[in-house]
């Protein structure tokens, strides 16, 4: 462009040699003076996501230490056996070494967070067969004890039938979670105990936010300068970080949002069926790095023809059309609660294990050396 401009004043014969020099070096020294302000911006604007992520660290450390104590055998709600999680895409967690009564009965978690107080050595036997459970409230087992729920009948029956075998069952679900959630808690969290099969349960919440969302500045984040809301004195006024609240309500769908245009920024990439399929592409992943077996399992959704051919399309064992308690009383918790009860707990972990023994999963296990 400085030639032009050159070329154009030198052919007008408006100015001297001189005089032009004068302006090249003038529009030269502009130039210098904007790549230096940019270079300078973007200088200022990583030293603030720095400082962002170690705010966030010190938010994170404060939300955990000021959580209030759990009273042990006390009756408590779902937010207070909660905390935030350090990962966005987990969002929140169950307390570890929680002891209360949630929905009615006793539940126990152990120092992963993870329902029932047994405790998982990293170091897995190699006569052991590892199974987690990837689920919401129904793997959890809402209103069910721990040995009624359809993973605590599971390992029991696989531990009876085949004693070949230690079967050991970690059960990883947590009242809310999407699949996102799901997913992440098992990259992030449950790898490294070894995995041979993955369980994943499908219901038609999955695609919804969860029940709690908290805000959070994050240092990724490349929609907005950090530098410039300093400027503005933002942090002064901004909220506390990792405190959790109760995510958005849709009430055209009689659930939690699940439009990715309606929900919070962070969050747009864990709700409706493309953040599903990225999860389920990403269990693929998973699945193949790290040599387990996944097996799905879901009740009736929006999306079931579409779920039923993800699933065939990436090798996964699946159980389609799975509940049947849907219209019986007798077999969910109560008229109110129509989470599945103990009968038909044991009837999912009766068919699951069905599936195993027809597809020789069991087996092949079992001629393991």
């Amino acid at each position: 462009m400085e030639w032009a401009i050159y070329a154009f004043l030198f052919n007008l014969r408006i100015y001297t040699k001189g005089q032009l020099r004068k302006i090249r070096v003038l529009l030269q020294n502009i130039s210098i003076s904007l790549v230096t302000l940019i270079l300078l911006f973007i200088l200022c604007e990583v030293l603030t996501r720095i400082v962002v992520y170690f705010e966030n660290q010190k938010s994170f450390k404060k939300a955990i230490s000021s959580l209030p104590e759990i009273t042990k055998g006390k009756s408590v709600s779902l937010r207070s056996i909660i905390q935030p999680s350090k990962y966005r895409k987990i969002i929140y967690e169950l307390r570890p070494y929680a002891s209360v009564y949630y929905e009615n009965v006793i539940v126990q978690t152990n120092s992963q967070g993870w329902r029932g107080a047994k405790e998982f050595s990293l170091d897995k036997d190699r006569d052991t067969v590892r199974v987690v459970g990837l689920g919401d409230s129904f793997m959890f087992g809402q209103g069910v004890n721990q040995d009624e729920t359809a993973l605590g009948f599971l390992e029991k029956e696989l531990n009876t039938r085949f004693p070949q075998k230690k079967w050991e069952i970690i059960n990883t679900a947590v009242p809310g979670y999407n699949t996102v959630m799901q997913i992440e808690t098992l990259q992030q969290k449950v790898l490294v105990y070894k995995p041979d099969i993955v369980m994943m349960e499908i219901i038609g919440n999955d695609f919804d936010l969860p029940n709690f969302i908290y805000e959070l500045d994050s240092c990724l984040d490349i929609t907005k300068s950090f530098f410039i809301e300093l400027l503005l004195q933002r942090f002064k006024s901004r909220k506390e970080n990792f405190k959790l609240f109760d995510a958005p309500f849709s009430y055209s769908s009689n659930s939690f949002e699940n439009d990715p245009r309606k929900v919070p920024l962070q969050y747009r990439d864990m709700v409706g069926w493309d953040s599903f399929v990225r999860a389920a592409k990403e269990l693929k992943k998973l699945q193949t790095k790290n040599n387990f077996i996944v097996i799905v399992y879901r009740t009736s959704s929006v999306f079931d023809k579409e779920i039923d051919s993800l699933c065939k399309q990436l090798g996964f064992h699946a159980i389609f059309n799975f509940f049947d308690w849907i219209e019986d009383l007798s077999l969910v918790v109560s008229k109110a609660d129509r989470h599945p009860n103990a009968k038909q707990n044991k009837k999912t972990a009766e068919k699951i294990l069905n599936y195993m023994t027809e597809k020789e999963i069991i087996y092949n296990f079992l001629r393991k050396r």
